[in-house]
């Protein structure tokens, strides 16, 4: 019987069995309850979250399901988002509307300082990562 309630949600959530996006976060989730030394500090890429996703669920399913797990409801994930600061040659935080508004329109820029960019340069200027939320952190311990 499953006591993990954020894990119960993530695999009862009113989609089919065999959704990809579905299948991505139910990867993530299996990952995330048998990972060791997780803590809020804990930040995983994208990169990194794919490994632990079925080579069969493809990139835009994978995304949609890493996304689903920040959802409020589900807050099994907390999303950061960085922009490369050219000034201090280091990634700092921006906020997660601009990155997410460039991403669904397409016209990609740097946060920091507003400069126009290709997908690519925008794949490289701009990182996000993602965190163990604090209600997840405390379910996995009540496991």
């Amino acid at each position: 019987m499953i006591k993990n309630k954020i894990f119960e949600k993530v695999i009862f959530y009113d989609l089919p069995s065999d959704n990809c996006m579905r299948i991505a976060a139910v990867n993530i989730m299996q990952y995330l309850m048998i990972a060791e030394n997780l803590n809020q500090t804990t930040k995983f890429s994208l990169g990194f979250l794919r490994t632990k996703v079925q080579r069969k669920v493809g990139r835009e399913d994978f995304l949609n399901g890493v996304m689903f797990l920040t959802r409020p409801d589900i807050a099994a994930l907390v999303a950061y988002y960085e922009g490369y600061d050219e000034d201090t040659g280091s990634f700092v935080q921006v906020m997660p509307d601009d990155v997410l508004t460039a991403i669904s329109d397409r016209q990609y820029f740097n946060p920091v300082n507003g400069k126009q960019l290709t997908e690519e340069e925008f794949s490289e200027q701009i990182q996000i990562s993602f965190a163990p939320s604090k209600s997840l952190l405390k379910s996995i311990q009540n496991f």
